[in-house]
């Protein structure tokens, strides 16, 4: 459940900063240029991804111990895994808007 809400998100953030990048947005103040808070987001949501992966293996160990069925726990686990390759593109598409904003002059 928390991949698919994080799959769901990452759209809107992509289209973001898309819209940015097209309007030509140059930053506010020189404080607010040096915000990280896109790389903060997408490491929080990474790290949440990971977890999401860990659980859905622990369920696939788990029922294979007792003989349940494992489509649900793979479905999760192949979810997990996708919603993280989403963020870390999103991750990349926010440093290419973002660098030219925050690095060192």
């Amino acid at each position: 459940m928390i991949a698919a809400t994080l799959l769901l998100m990452a759209l809107p953030t992509l289209q973001l900063a898309f819209l940015l990048e097209m309007s030509g947005f140059k930053g506010r103040s020189t404080s607010d240029k040096r915000m990280v808070a896109g790389y903060v987001t997408t490491g929080v949501i990474e790290v949440l991804c990971m977890v999401g992966l860990v659980i859905a293996m622990q369920g696939l160990t788990a029922a294979g111990r007792t003989g349940e069925p494992r489509v649900l726990r793979r479905g999760g686990a192949l979810l997990a895994a996708f919603t993280a390759v989403v963020w870390l593109l999103v991750g990349v598409a926010w440093h290419s808007t973002a660098w030219r904003f925050i690095r060192p002059d």
